[in-house]
């Protein structure tokens, strides 16, 4: 019998909000929503501010991208492909040089299903 593969998606979205800390024009927060077979919603992964150093801090919810893909890597999801769906350009006015910033970006991740698994 032909291997059988399950599906999972992770949307990665960052988002630039004007910050209130003094010094600070943008605070950026990071979002992976995780879409599993059957889900009729996204589970949300808030990574916090870029240079956040508690971007996986255990229990909260709270994960960085690596630990989110050991934690999937041990359900035995392996990621297949990634597509940037939305970029943006960063000016110097933000320090650096014009360079093109994802915001947006589709994870595939596969897994084998068990013999005589119901999906």
């Amino acid at each position: 019998m032909p291997t059988r593969w399950e599906y999972l998606i992770v949307i990665y979205e960052q988002v630039a909000k004007k910050s209130k800390k003094k010094g600070v024009l943008w605070d950026f927060e990071n979002t992976h929503y995780i879409w599993r077979r059957g889900d009729t919603d996204a589970e949300k992964r808030t990574e916090g501010n870029q240079g956040d150093a508690k971007l996986a801090v255990e229990g909260t919810g709270a994960v960085g991208w690596l630990a989110l893909c050991n934690e999937l890597g041990d359900e035995r999801w392996e990621l297949v492909e990634s597509s940037i769906l939305a970029s943006a350009i960063i000016s110097r006015a933000q320090g650096f040089d014009d360079v093109s910033c994802p915001l947006r970006v589709r994870h595939s991740f596969k897994r084998p299903v068990d013999e005589g698994a119901q999906l």
